[in-house]
């Protein structure tokens, strides 16, 4: 990939409808020509993959949006499976040698500007929704009707691990 600058645990900040927004990219790589990549390091990596796939890596995005706001341009993104081995990108143009992980459904015609325009749409509908003092939990797929479809895409929790469950009262918990 002709890195010339790794960069571990770089705080990233910047902002968004919100107000400020920020995290800690596992790797942001630097070529001689300036372009960047951030790489996420998970131990799992089907549920990473699939995330590529669908265009749903939001944490990915966030953090190339943000060096976007720095830099002026997206920097690719990719995911690096430990449990693998296995760099995951959605293209090679910046890892020659990364797994392709083709995308479908949505993720098809929509790219990582797109993932971050939906997460804004989610944001300012859940920001409405807390203004009025109303919190959503989605528990079935009967809870999605009202998500704007111009948003996320909504996931629906295993219930199983789902630590919301609460929310919906004791005698909807189980």
């Amino acid at each position: 990939a002709q890195v010339v600058s790794v960069r571990s645990e770089t705080r990233l900040a910047g902002e968004f409808a919100g107000g400020c927004i920020q995290g800690y990219g596992d790797l942001l790589v630097t070529r001689a020509d300036g372009v960047q990549a951030i790489i996420d390091m998970k131990w799992g990596h089907q549920t990473y993959v699939d995330k590529l796939a669908h265009n749903r890596h939001l944490q990915l995005a966030i953090y190339g949006e943000i060096v976007r706001q720095q830099t002026g341009r997206w920097p690719h993104l990719a995911y690096f499976s430990l449990s693998k081995g296995d760099l995951l990108a959605t293209n090679r143009d910046f890892f020659p040698q990364a797994h392709v992980v083709a995308q479908r459904d949505n993720g098809a015609n929509e790219g990582v500007a797109h993932l971050w325009q939906r997460f804004l749409v989610s944001w300012r509908w859940r920001r409405e929704q807390l203004d009025q003092g109303l919190i959503g939990v989605v528990l079935d797929d009967e809870g999605l009707s009202d998500w704007p479809p111009e948003g996320l895409q909504p996931e629906l929790l295993n219930l199983n691990y789902n630590e919301y469950l609460t929310l919906a009262g004791w005698e909807d918990a189980r």
